[in-house]
């Protein structure tokens, strides 16, 4: 899927400038090749992803990944993934990072369509740990072997016009069958 060799774009919203600092803090040391931009309520980041406001004209290209922590003044982290879900960002990962690990947020967010939900740490070496989970989600799939056939996902998935949700989906069900014809 993507190299990690290349610049990532990762968004942070979260207007907690401790928790700022600590995620920052943990990519640049997991992934020092990244861009980062950090945003510090729902409006300042749906201004930028929409191109509004002060990136009014710009050509930025969109995010990888997009950290959303859940509760901010204004708009909520839910509310956020809501707006950018209906905009046709289907190539970026979004990924909530809360406080919170109630099962109710956890379903919310997957059902606004969060790619990942993660449980903002209490020590930074903890940090790094979700970091490496994040980004792991932009790396390449190995090869399949089905009796005999091998299939490339990377080479298959990443054909013209194939979003990450199809790929991401494809590549499930794949494994789904792989496994099935295994046993």
């Amino acid at each position: 899927m993507e190299n990690l060799n290349n610049k990532v774009r990762i968004l942070i919203v979260d207007d907690d400038i401790d928790d700022q600092i600590f995620i920052r803090k943990a990519i640049k040391d997991e992934h020092p090749n990244s861009e980062l931009i950090s945003f510090y309520n729902g409006m300042q980041v749906l201004d930028y992803m929409l191109k509004k406001g002060v990136c009014e004209g710009s050509s930025h290209q969109d995010p990888h990944i997009v950290i959303l922590d859940i509760n901010m003044p204004g708009l909520s982290g839910f509310d956020v993934l809501k707006v950018l879900k209906q905009n046709a960002f289907a190539n970026t990962i979004f990924v909530m990072l809360s406080t919170s690990d109630l099962k109710h947020d956890i379903d919310i967010a997957f059902k606004l369509g969060a790619d990942g939900f993660f449980t903002k740490p209490n020590v930074f070496v903890k940090y790094k740990t979700v970091v490496q989970q994040i980004i792991s989600k932009l790396t390449k799939l190995s090869p399949i072997h089905i009796e005999g056939l091998v299939l490339n996902l990377d080479k298959e998935l990443n054909r013209p016009g194939v979003t990450l949700v199809r790929k991401t989906y494809l590549a499930e069900k794949i494994k789904l069958l792989s496994e099935y014809l295994s046993k």
